[in-house]
């Protein structure tokens, strides 16, 4: 179909009648085409990162669109979106749906995703964020919002990992702290109490307001009088800093796992320990075979590796689901929850209709070095489902 829709344009052009861009020639591309569209990180499609997503996207979409058949017969092409603000999503939401885009990527902000996502999620197209670690999606009945996915696991998963990891240590008891007033870090607190406990381990569970010091000091010789070799710290950057520094000054070796996202302000915290789960693909090799495909099929030269690997897997996402459903809204969010061979570097992973995340995602355990880097200590498994993931606010 694709070919002679071509034809028909190409003839048109000699006869003196419809014209190749625009105007009744756009009637005739709706049949062979489905087209996506993709929203930029923030920087916009000049700046390293959206040069390295176009770059992974174009990379898929000829790779997609060569051969004769397509995908299902016809072409996938992903449109440029100029950076959008959380307060012109309403807008653009509007303008795909009358454009019967199939589906929107998402490389932009968490603030912007989460717009996305209260606009999209009940009703389509689908979305699919490149990110995800902010934004749950889940709504208020616990179930995953119809029609929205994520590469990466929810930020909660700190809480399976360093738990994880801790336990994998051994140890007679485990103090945690954890900021009472912070909800997210509360759930992740509570959380790794319940994987510790189900591995049959005590724990001692210190709540306190981050705000307060004295408070802080006094938990900082609850946890030294376990005799624990370590703690799990749920609290903001600006705390753990703080609890780390009077653990420094009692001259106690205590290994500090931290629970939420790294943050640049910890990097004078020696021997903190955190999760992540970017890394193994920042580390990974694939990436450099990658970076030759890129430039001998499209001849691009690519800096930033793992957007161009993500921004290819997302659209491998897409292109899957579309070959197994079609391109309307419901059926293909149904598929989307149903894939199971994304490349993503070295891996391939499969999608959870649990979670509408990947099933699983090995994550690093890394500790702050003297130096201003990082030092790796371990890489744990994490699988979607247990990750205790936060509500989709409604508004």
């Amino acid at each position: 179909m694709k070919k002679i829709v071509l034809l028909l344009l190409f003839t048109g052009l000699f006869l003196g009648g419809l014209p190749l861009w625009g105007g009744a020639a756009d009637l005739l591309s709706e049949p062979w085409v489905w087209s996506v569209a993709v929203v930029p990180p923030p920087e916009g499609w000049l700046a390293e990162k959206g040069v390295a997503v176009r770059a992974g996207l174009l990379l898929l979409q000829r790779r997609l669109n060569e051969p004769a058949e397509g995908v299902r017969g016809f072409d996938v092409i992903f449109t440029w979106d100029e950076p959008l603000p959380p307060g012109a999503v309403a807008e653009r939401v509007e303008s795909w749906r009358r454009e019967r885009r199939v589906a929107v990527l998402s490389f932009a902000s968490a603030e912007t995703d989460r717009a996305l996502a209260l606009a999209l999620g009940q009703e389509g197209p689908p979305l699919i964020v490149a990110g995800g670690e902010d934004l749950p999606l889940r709504d208020a009945s616990g179930s995953p919002c119809p029609y929205l996915f994520a590469l990466s696991q929810e930020r909660a998963f700190r809480a399976n990992a360093v738990a994880d990891y801790a336990l994998l240590r051994g140890s007679r008891i485990m103090p945690l702290l954890s900021d009472s007033l912070d909800s997210d870090l509360l759930r992740s607190h509570n959380a790794a109490i319940g994987r510790i406990e189900n591995r049959g381990l005590p724990v001692l569970s210190l709540l306190f307001r981050s705000s307060s010091d004295d408070a802080l000091l006094a938990r900082a010789d609850e946890v030294l009088a376990t005799g624990a070799p370590f703690c799990l710290l749920f609290l903001d950057p600006l705390a753990a800093l703080d609890f780390w520094a009077m653990m420094q000054r009692r001259g106690h070796v205590t290994e500090l796992y931290f629970g939420d996202a790294f943050h640049p302000s910890l990097m004078a915290a020696k021997g903190l320990l955190f999760a992540d789960q970017d890394y193994p693909l920042r580390m990974d090799p694939q990436l450099a075979l990658f970076k030759d495909e890129l430039w001998l099929e499209e001849g691009l030269r690519v800096i930033d590796l793992p957007s161009a690997s993500r921004a290819y897997a997302l659209g491998s996402w897409l292109a899957t689901a579309l070959e197994a459903a079609g391109p309307e809204a419901a059926p293909l969010a149904e598929a989307l929850a149903e894939v199971d061979s994304i490349p993503l570097g070295s891996r391939t992973l499969g999608i959870d209709s649990r979670t509408h995340r990947p099933r699983s995602a090995v994550v690093a355990l890394l500790e702050i070095g003297g130096d201003g880097g990082f030092i790796e200590k371990g890489f744990i498994d994490v699988r979607s489902f247990e990750v205790v993931e936060g509500i989709l606010p409604s508004e």
